[in-house]
């Protein structure tokens, strides 16, 4: 059994936005653990007291002084410096994610150069806002600049070039792509830069440089 077809329309937002079943994508920057404060309030709490032994153990402690008549010392004598211990906690956990998230909306508002099909120019839009099938132009001296999403080279000066990664994979050196052997450009005549068209592929394979596919125009 051949394996399944998939079809992007280069350029064109609109048709591949219609299709995000086919191709589920969000393409913001999201590293804050807690998006809301109700998320922090629940899940960062019980995450601070299950973090380690002594915290539960402590709480445990504290909860059974607070609750039977059984203990030596006073109701509050491990449960108060507990609790105060866990909102000091819970500030600093509370500082550290709206770090994050300020430094994600930096992140997700960045601006990359696109091709408009419809206006027929290089446009400008924003990282969060970049879509399956959009056409980015990554400029040779703008090589510090961290590529936006996962991509596949479908024409350059050269055969290969080197792109930061580093936002989606983590590694800071840049990494080598290719233009696909087996993908090849059908262009019109006349036309110097195809930069519209569909592009046929197979599914998504780990290996984008073993993608399967071609551009029509």
């Amino acid at each position: 059994m051949g394996k399944k077809k998939r079809s992007i329309v280069l350029g064109d937002s609109c048709i591949n936005t219609q299709r995000r079943n086919e191709f589920p994508l969000n393409n913001s920057v999201n590293t804050a653990p807690y998006s809301t404060l109700f998320s922090l309030l629940t899940k960062g709490v019980l995450w601070l007291i299950f973090k380690s032994a002594s915290s539960v153990y402590f709480l445990t402690v504290g909860l059974f002084q607070l609750l039977t008549p059984y203990s030596p010392t006073g109701k509050l004598s491990t449960l108060g410096p507990y609790l105060c211990n866990l909102l000091i906690q819970l500030v600093f956990l509370y500082s550290d994610n709206s770090m994050k998230k300020k430094r994600d909306a930096k992140v997700n508002q960045e601006l990359f150069a696109y091709v408009d099909q419809k206006q027929k120019k290089i446009d400008f839009k924003q990282r969060k806002d970049i879509e399956v099938g959009d056409i980015l132009v990554l400029e040779a001296n703008r090589w510090k600049r961290v590529v936006p999403a996962d991509v596949i080279l479908i024409q350059s000066p050269t055969r290969s070039v080197f792109l930061d990664m580093s936002s989606l994979t983590g590694e800071k050196d840049a990494i080598q792509k290719k233009v696909p052997d087996s993908l090849n450009l059908q262009g019109r005549p006349g036309v110097d830069h195809p930069l519209c068209g569909i592009l046929v592929t197979n599914e998504s394979s780990p290996d984008l440089e073993d993608a399967q596919g071609r551009i029509k125009l």
